[in-house]
């Protein structure tokens, strides 16, 4: 059973309230509804063109509405048809959608924060949104309809986390190794987040906004 969210569990949550980013990073767009990749990589009558290569490098599950999730690219990647996913407790179709633009050069992260976490780190986060997930919720990136990674597994409710003991998705901060070299596109395959993950105690935000590799 899934942790309370308070207002976050109503479907007319919005990614609204978006924030300006750094340099060249647009703002993020509003939020979808139900709907988005559902597991599938396929582009589905969107644009032909390549995806960028763009991957999570950072996730944030803090206390209380003390959500983050970073961004990277090792090159310089457009984000018009870019979006972040959040799939409630085991759906198949996404809750809330905020949706990217503008462009991430090589080397820089994009930084998107709860509001409540913008208030305390307003420097450190580029954009702003309700976007927000628990444990227990699986979060995607995709760009024109294909999945460019999965943190959890959609489709699937792990209770209250992946992972096992205290290296779960769950009160923790996940930093990604700096051997990783893209995402996982696959997903509604199983999620460890011991296999590509270091995990930090929860509302550890030192890291946040440097990739550090």
């Amino acid at each position: 059973m899934a942790r309370g969210r308070g207002s976050a569990d109503t479907l007319a949550e919005s990614a609204g309230d978006i924030g300006g980013a750094a340099t060249s990073i647009g703002g993020a767009g509003g939020a979808g509804g139900a709907g988005g990749d559902a597991g599938s990589n396929s582009s589905a009558g969107t644009s032909a063109r390549e995806p960028p290569l763009l991957w999570f490098s950072e996730y944030i599950e803090g206390s209380s509405s003390n959500k983050a999730l970073e961004i990277t690219t090792h090159a310089r990647a457009d984000l018009a048809g870019c979006k972040v996913s959040s799939y409630f407790n085991g759906k198949t179709e996404a809750t809330v959608v905020a949706t990217l633009s503008g462009v991430l050069e090589a080397g820089q992260v994009l930084t998107l924060c709860t509001s409540a976490l913008k208030e305390r780190l307003a420097t450190i986060c580029n954009q702003a949104s309700n976007l927000t997930f628990n444990g227990d919720d699986a979060v995607t990136l995709s760009c024109d309809g294909q999945i460019l990674d999965v943190i959890g597994q959609i489709g699937e409710d792990p209770g209250e986390a992946w992972g096992t003991g205290t290296l779960t998705t769950a009160d923790h901060t996940l930093r990604r190794n700096c051997s990783v070299p893209s995402g996982d596109a696959l997903g509604a395959d199983a999620f460890d987040p011991n296999t590509e993950w270091q995990v930090f105690p929860v509302d550890t935000f030192d890291g946040l906004g440097t990739r550090g590799c």
